[in-house]
């Protein structure tokens, strides 16, 4: 079965897909999962400045503790967007967080959204911190209606952040 997915794009449902990988064959899986915070279905802005959403129901719940296992069982490393939000990544510890610092400006329309983000990482680092400002999935270089999805992450943060963390790595994802 991995000779048959390497070096290709799979379009699938991952969790199907990692059910049939051997164990560890992944050096590292990026991954940002749902956070179950319904945020499709969120009121975000002030006084009449209300943002559009996704008509999409993608962020009802959290996967649930089979993917997590599948994630560890195929793959050497993670990192794992919105790390706080799955009880089930606590038990593997916590050495290695990564915090996005989104650099919000205080008091402003955009003060509806998070300071940062937490990624859980299974590297054995002290806690890092990247500072690259976004407003509202709006970064210096796209439009909110560019993006392929409303929770999509800069494509420079994962750069610099694949860098530090996996600079001998090259792959896909899923």
């Amino acid at each position: 079965m991995i000779e048959s997915l390497k070096n290709k794009i799979t379009h699938g449902d991952c969790l199907d897909v990692m059910k049939q990988l051997p164990d560890k064959c992944i050096d590292l899986v990026l991954t940002d999962p749902p956070y179950g915070i319904k945020a499709n279905a969120m009121q975000l802005g002030r006084q009449g400045h209300k943002l559009p959403r996704s008509k999409f129901e993608w962020d009802d719940k959290i996967p649930d503790d089979i993917c997590f296992s599948e994630i560890f069982r195929v793959s050497k490393n993670q990192i794992i967007f919105g790390g706080n939000y799955f009880p089930v990544l606590w038990k593997y510890g916590g050495k290695g967080f990564i915090f996005w610092d989104k650099c919000q400006p205080v008091n402003s329309f955009m003060d509806c959204f998070s300071d940062g983000e937490l990624a859980w990482t299974s590297f054995n680092k002290p806690a890092k911190r990247y500072r690259y400002p976004y407003y509202g999935n709006i970064d210096g270089n796209t439009k909110s209606e560019q993006k392929i999805h409303p929770t999509q992450k800069p494509v420079k943060l994962i750069e610099t952040i694949l860098r530090d963390y996996a600079p001998n790595l090259a792959g896909g994802g899923c």
